[in-house]
């Protein structure tokens, strides 16, 4: 039996999603998440570093098709 591994799984999307409550580049705080599609995940977010502006945030990972990575340059 082989041990069931934590990974994400990169070819499905299977990343965690950020938690409400998780700052980003010490400035950035996730409030919520507010949809989620093929190319990712989109939060919305308060800007601690800019008169605690709401934003929204793009978490972008687009679906792989095949078994290789997607190569750039």
């Amino acid at each position: 039996m082989q041990p069931k591994t934590t990974e994400p799984n990169f070819y499905k999307n299977e990343l965690e999603e950020l938690s409400p409550g998780t700052r980003l580049r010490d400035r950035y705080l996730i409030q919520q998440q507010l949809g989620q599609g093929g190319f990712g995940r989109t939060y919305l977010a308060e800007d601690t570093g800019r008169f605690h502006e709401k934003i929204a945030i793009k978490e972008f990972f687009p679906t792989v098709q095949g078994k290789l990575p997607i190569r750039l340059g």
